[in-house]
């Protein structure tokens, strides 16, 4: 699964980029919250990687049976 956040414009960018940013951890913390609730493994790779045209790439999960 591929986690990607719209690119800003540079009027929005300082505002809102860092708690963006936040927002995108939390919701990457849920996701391996709740994995580990359904007795799941979810991993991270924080590598580069493509996104869709006009956001911006921030992290790759994978989910996976213990």
């Amino acid at each position: 699964m591929t986690v990607s956040r719209k690119k800003l414009n540079l009027l929005k960018a300082p505002f809102y980029g860092k708690m963006n940013q936040i927002d995108i951890g939390i919701a990457l913390f849920h996701l391996w919250l709740s994995g580990n609730h359904q007795g799941k493994v979810v991993s991270y790779s924080f590598d580069k990687d493509a996104a869709p045209n006009g956001y911006e790439f921030m992290a790759k999960a994978k989910i996976s049976m213990n």
